[in-house]
């Protein structure tokens, strides 16, 4: 059975999803994120993919560009409240 942290990876691989997370300092935080390089390219020009592994894959957590901060963040899944909208 696929995992929720899989099943939102399957998501980001995609396109571009909206998320909505508690911060560790226990703010909401919403946000537009993807892991496809080519929807990460048209929000920032500069984007050089990376070369190599990559993080460590875990059920606990997931990696995801944010398109509005041009950076990497985190999504804590124990904190995951809303995926495009819909409550998970």
């Amino acid at each position: 059975m696929e995992s929720m942290a899989d099943w939102l990876r399957g998501l980001l691989s995609k396109g571009i999803v909206e998320v909505v997370f508690t911060k560790k300092n226990g703010e909401e935080r919403y946000m537009k994120c993807t892991t496809n390089f080519e929807k990460i390219k048209e929000f920032d020009m500069g984007f050089i993919p990376p070369n190599g592994k990559g993080a460590k894959k875990t059920d606990a957590v997931v990696s995801a560009y944010d398109v509005d901060v041009a950076g990497w963040r985190t999504i804590n899944m124990v904190t995951l409240k809303t995926v495009n909208g819909e409550v998970i």
